[in-house]
């Protein structure tokens, strides 16, 4: 049986987008709350689950930071912070 794929959202979309045109490991290691490891691809889920609200304050941030010629990097780990083990996908 085939699984069924899941569509997403107009951010995801752009999410996803971004993080290929930016060439982001997925498997790139942070450092979550408590000082567990987590994958930058733990962050983009977590992200990705957010609310709408949270999604727009989000990309707000990250497209002023690419604006500048920041380091997005930054910004995701910390994200990273505000994550547990119960994000760690495992991937």
């Amino acid at each position: 049986m085939a699984k069924a794929k899941t569509k997403l959202s107009a951010f995801q979309k752009w999410l996803v987008t971004f993080c290929e045109e930016k060439q982001l490991d997925m498997s790139e290691p942070v450092t979550g709350k408590g000082g567990c490891e987590l994958q930058v691809g733990d962050v983009m889920s977590a992200i990705m689950s957010t609310d709408e609200i949270e999604q727009a304050k989000i990309k707000s941030t990250i497209v002023q930071i690419d604006f500048r010629n920041g380091d997005v990097m930054h910004f995701i780990r910390f994200l990273a912070q505000a994550l547990g083990p119960e994000h760690k996908l495992g991937i």
